[in-house]
């Protein structure tokens, strides 16, 4: 179908298939319109993860992981009638969708604390967080066919597929979750309130730093290393599909690793637990800064594309490290706290992607990017230090649960 010209963003054309009378709508949004209503989902996620936080621990991680899906499945439904009445309606149902996936985040990690031992936690965070690699191999894929075929209009089908998902996923929590909720004879809902020290803790504000510098590596890799293989390498981007799931698969292997790895090392009493997540952090941070500097000095496709798949999917050590020691130092509050650490994180993002901009948007040189890796590797070094000499294995004091519920956690 021939798109018609238009400067309208609003404006929609329409199609009818030949032998069905299906209509198949398109939208005439321009670029700046497009990375708007993508960049929108952040808006939602950024706050999402805090405020979640904080309803976990008055609602406890089962409800608040339900009620996070559901916000991200209702605004799947509506989608497509929501670009019909206009972009602002579109960016809304990004920003919903955003901080829906934040609350689940927190209730997660709670629901993990909640109903399993501790020498276990490590491989259920590794299995659990899996999902962030396998979620995008499969709806790329999944997405990419459902949008080139006819099936209910082509790409609204993909916004119905997720958020059937969606609700077929929270029927099927509300009956095996309850269950597992009442088996374990865990009330985690409590007239919660925020230790605000939490603000000042060594160990925490550590946490915060390594999520900040994590993010700005990752988003790089995910986001802005095509860039550097296209317009500075000069490599053929048939390997799109490659650079799209390969990383994912290596982070999955990674992750899972992890986890067993940590649980390993712990039950048999090879690492105390902090020596546990200071080996697994070396290998996330110091592993990825190292890789990251070679990215740039190293001119064959193959090694280069290799070398890129090890440094991301090495990340996927970090669930074990970084997000168990929540576990360790706060139980009680790892929902606020791992809130806080996604919202902060995210500003670590935009901080990598605005230093690249910065440095390439007079001079797209190799120089410049170099200047990026660097930087880059230089921050990871750092978070890898400041866990070294701040991280903590030891619960805090602040970070106690209040008196009704010590006996709930002494079980674990």
């Amino acid at each position: 179908m021939a798109r018609q010209e238009s400067d309208n963003t609003n404006s929609t054309d329409s199609e009818v298939n030949e032998g069905s009378s299906q209509i198949v709508y398109t939208f005439d949004w321009n670029m700046k319109t497009q990375q708007i209503i993508l960049g929108s989902f952040y808006c939602g996620y950024s706050v999402g993860p805090i405020l979640g936080g904080w309803l976990v621990g008055r609602f406890g991680g089962f409800s608040m992981l339900m009620t996070g899906i559901l916000f991200t499945t209702f605004p799947m439904l509506v989608t497509q009638f929501a670009a019909h009445f206009g972009v602002g309606f579109v960016i809304l149902t990004r920003i919903i969708d955003g901080f829906g996936q934040g609350i689940a985040y927190p209730a997660n990690l709670v629901l993990i604390r909640n109903w399993s031992k501790a020498d276990e936690r490590n491989t259920l965070l590794a299995i659990a967080f899996s999902g962030c690699s396998v979620g995008p191999i499969l709806t790329s894929y999944i997405s990419t066919w459902l949008c080139s075929s006819e099936f209910m209009g082509g790409w609204p089908s993909t916004f119905y597929l997720y958020g059937t998902i969606g609700v077929v996923w929270c029927v099927v929590w509300c009956i095996v979750g309850s269950k597992t909720n009442m088996q374990s004879n865990l009330q985690d809902n409590y007239n919660y309130e925020v230790p605000w020290k939490l603000m000042t803790s060594p160990p925490v504000i550590t946490l915060y730093f390594v999520h900040f510098v994590f993010d700005a590596g990752y988003i790089l890799l995910i986001t802005d290393i095509p860039t550097f293989f296209n317009s500075i390498l000069n490599f053929d981007l048939e390997l799109a599909g490659l650079l799209n799931m390969a990383p994912h698969l290596c982070v999955l292997c990674m992750t899972v690793i992890g986890g067993l790895l940590g649980d390993y090392l712990i039950s048999h009493d090879k690492l105390s637990i902090l020596g546990t997540r200071r080996l697994l952090n070396t290998f996330c941070f110091g592993l990825t800064a190292v890789f990251i500097i070679i990215l740039g000095y190293v001119y064959n496709s193959d090694l280069s594309l290799t070398i890129m798949v090890f440094a991301f999917g090495i990340y996927g050590f970090k669930f074990a490290g970084v997000n168990a020691n929540v576990l360790d130092i706060a139980p009680f509050h790892s929902g606020i706290i791992i809130g806080m650490m996604i919202s902060i994180g995210s500003i670590g993002g935009l901080v990598a992607t605005t230093l690249l901009g910065v440095l390439t948007e007079t001079n797209n040189t190799l120089r410049q990017w170099r200047v990026e890796f660097w930087t880059q590797a230089a921050l990871q070094i750092c978070a890898l230090l400041a866990f070294f000499i701040f991280g903590s294995d030891k619960p805090q004091e602040w970070a106690k649960p209040p008196e009704e519920s010590a006996d709930i956690e002494r079980q674990h």
